[in-house]
């Protein structure tokens, strides 16, 4: 007979064994069902990850093989299931079109294959992390084979359970951006080859029929990295919604759209970082433009140069925040340029919108010492850029990565929104929260009615006690040794007193009158204070051994609110005895030009503020946090506590 065609996926489906029920007969010879799967596009010999899940819209096939052994199943009905359901494209047994539905047939007296062919949702909303297909072999009757061999009646019952993935670049990804081709507004090109040969694609999406002159331009650059898939399922998603979707098309009649299917064809198709190269194709290719994917994308957008006359770009990347974060390649920060209010109005949009902060980080590459694609779109086009992150990292199953796909399209209309109207955009007030977190992250801080002097020597009886944070946690993604660092604080009814404990404290060379950039560029603390506490806006002091002290207030997340000064904070430190203590005026943090409401002073006791501290890096260490969320060290969503307990019993 016909054998098994396909490739089983024993690393990843889950293969439940024939289950047999007979009601009387023989204890061996009787009927079996093997169930396996297979993907019939998957190309075994160049995949590594992929083939472990079928992607988006992709089509799989359910193989189920009877063996009789002898028993009569002519009546007998073979039936697929699948939860959810999903798509039955045909069914063919023993490699024959099936004359009855595509999810049931009839078993036959020999060894026979049924193979179902089953497509998975394209639609992001209608996709499940997994998906059982069952396959149920009912015997009617009692036929003369049967009762020869015992009077066997049965169920036969056995399943499989795939998971649903991403898209494919070679399959599901190339089709797919073929189709959208065929819409009136799209134009798709070929723009150079990846290292193996593959075609890299660049999608210009608008409404043709406008002129062009007054259009907006968004670049918006494909994953850098195989192992960080969620930007193509983005782009894909946001390109059907504009040229389908009546309520969002109006956006083609004023942008123009610029895509970059992916920047790294051969790792998106393998799921390996950086492809075939050993050098990271998005961040680092760009300084001596000696890979083909590198060239082919920066002769792109000189090719284009001309028509970004109001251009913005945003690169895809997906590592370890614990929140997407946007990241930002300023010409002049320092001064404020347009692109950087641009950035910061677009960062509050996506945050009210989201409901979550959004974290800018601002960047600078004098003198053209770029590496990346963003840096060369910046510092050789003057486009500015973001990169566009989340936390699904090495993260393949699409239903799992949905959240993030629709915060990413999220941030994709606060983008555009933005470069359309360039107006200034005010965060939503936030309600006040209540903040109920176990002991390890609830600091207790006691009254005290002798406040400490300010040298660094932390010798004051105040200091003395049990209530000590200890527990820093790397802000890095990679392992490695953290410093030795510890704090304790205390209040009055006029000042709150905040004492590092740091044995290892290293020089710092910023003196006092420094940015508050520049003390946090070195070896020092910061203290982020959450008062409301509303778990979105928050001010931040930072400070180092030198008494260098300096303050930054955010409206959301890491939005820096200019209008948030604080006043009266003073910073002292000690080499020797390794200690940096801050006194902060309590009156000092009454904001209410911030969102969260304001501050009562003096503090009640009983008062819970959310809080982090942050021990700075230099280039031996990372820097530590008391919050342990990898790189969020600054999101306030997930401060800890520190509550207000009054007077320490005697």
């Amino acid at each position: 007979m016909k054998p098994v065609v396909g490739f089983i996926l024993y690393q990843f489906l889950l293969i439940a064994p024939g289950c047999i029920a007979p009601e009387e007969g023989p204890t061996s010879g009787l009927p079996t069902l093997q169930v396996s799967a297979a993907w019939p596009e998957q190309r075994i010999d160049t995949n590594t990850v992929h083939k472990l899940r079928v992607p988006r819209g992709g089509i799989i096939d359910i193989i189920a093989t009877v063996d009789p052994h002898g028993i009569d199943l002519r009546q007998s009905n073979v039936e697929l299931t699948v939860e959810p359901p999903v798509e039955l494209v045909a069914l063919s047994v023993n490699g024959k079109p099936a004359e009855t539905s595509p999810s049931m047939a009839r078993a036959i007296p020999d060894r026979a294959e049924f193979r179902w062919q089953c497509r998975l949702p394209w639609e992001l909303c209608k996709v499940a992390a997994k998906y059982r297909f069952e396959v149920t072999v009912k015997r009617s009757g009692r036929g003369r084979r049967g009762r020869r061999a015992g009077g066997y009646d049965a169920t036969l019952a056995s399943s499989i359970t795939v998971e649903q993935g991403v898209s494919c670049y070679d399959t599901t990804m190339t089709n797919r951006l073929k189709k959208m081709a065929k819409s009136p507004h799209c134009k798709l090109e070929t723009i150079g080859k990846s290292a193996l040969g593959r075609d890299m694609y660049l999608l210009r999406v608008t409404d043709w029929d406008v002129p062009s002159a007054g259009k907006k331009q968004l670049i918006i650059i494909g994953p850098q990295h195989g192992d960080e898939p969620a930007g193509v399922e983005t782009w894909l998603d946001f390109v059907h919604q504009v040229t389908t979707d009546p309520m969002k098309k109006h956006y083609l009649q004023k942008m123009v759209f610029y895509i970059l299917s992916s920047h790294n064809p051969d790792g998106h198709e393998t799921c390996s970082h950086w492809g075939t190269h050993d050098i990271d194709p998005g961040n680092h290719a760009y300084k001596e433009m000696k890979i083909p994917e590198a060239i082919a994308v920066s002769g792109m957008l000189r090719k284009y140069s001309g028509e970004f006359t109001d251009a913005m770009g945003l690169v895809h990347h997906q590592w370890t925040r614990d929140y997407t974060l946007i990241s930002h390649m300023d010409s002049a920060p320092a001064d404020r340029a347009a692109s950087w209010r641009k950035i910061l109005n677009m960062c509050v949009g996506a945050s009210n919108n989201l409901d979550m902060p959004i974290y800018p980080i601002f960047g600078h590459y004098p003198e053209k010492t770029y590496t990346g694609v963003r840096g060369f779109m910046m510092a050789e086009l003057g486009i500015p850029n973001y990169t566009l992150e989340n936390t699904g990292m090495r993260e393949f199953n699409l239903a799992r990565l949905k959240t993030h796909i629709e915060k990413e399209l999220a941030i994709y209309y606060a983008t555009i929104d933005q470069i359309l109207s360039q107006t200034s955009v005010a965060p939503k007030e936030r309600p006040v929260r209540k903040l109920d977190l176990p002991a390890g992250r609830n600091y207790e801080v006691w009254r005290t009615d002798t406040p400490p002097v300010l040298d660094g020597k932390l010798n004051e009886h105040c200091w003395r006690g049990e209530s000590i944070i200890r527990d820093f946690t790397s802000t890095s993604w990679r392992r490695v040794k953290l410093w030795d660092t510890t704090v304790r604080m205390t209040y009055d009814d006029e000042n709150l007193y905040v004492a590092f404990q740091v044995p290892d404290l290293t020089e710092s060379t910023a003196m006092r009158g420094a940015s508050a950039r520049e003390i946090a560029s070195q070896d020092g603390c910061e203290i982020s204070l959450d008062t409301g506490p509303d778990g979105w806006s928050y001010v931040q002091v930072v400070a180092n051994a030198n008494g260098a002290v300096a303050t930054r207030g955010f409206c959301c997340g890491g939005v820096p609110d200019e209008t948030c000064m604080l006043e009266g904070i003073s910073a002292a430190g000690s080499m020797t005895d390794g200690g940096i203590e801050v006194r902060i005026p309590l009156k000092s943090l009454d904001r209410p030009n911030l969102a969260g409401g304001t501050l009562t002073i003096p503090v009640s006791d009983g008062s819970v503020w959310g809080a982090n501290f942050v021990r700075n890096a230099h280039s031996d260490k990372p820097a530590a946090s008391w919050v342990r969320s990898g790189r969020g060290a600054l999101s306030p969503a997930r401060f800890n506590a520190i509550t207000f307990m009054g007077a320490r019993p005697h």
